[in-house]
């Protein structure tokens, strides 16, 4: 059992590594910014942009926090600028 959640973990490690390394530009947003009708939003204004189909999530005192990753800074930046002016 321990060898199994060892994989996992090696697995999830490469993971996170290879979209850190190949999108490093990353936005962190409380999730519940980026869900319901806003989630589909999100994805309809990323269609074009350089973000990452994998992203991340942790948890910030009770909070759930979404990691979009994108390729491109100014692709980021977009992104960013959108949901403030929503």
């Amino acid at each position: 059992m321990e060898h199994e959640f060892s994989n996992e973990r090696k697995t999830a490690e490469a993971v996170t590594f290879t979209i850190e390394n190949g999108w490093p530009y990353q936005v962190a947003l409380a999730q519940r910014l980026t869900t319901g009708r806003r989630s589909t939003s999100c994805t309809r204004f990323c269609k074009d942009l350089s973000l990452c189909q994998r992203g991340h999530c942790f948890v910030r005192g009770s909070e759930y926090i979404k990691v979009w990753c994108f390729a491109e800074e100014a692709d980021a930046q977009k992104f960013t600028l959108a949901l403030v002016a929503s």
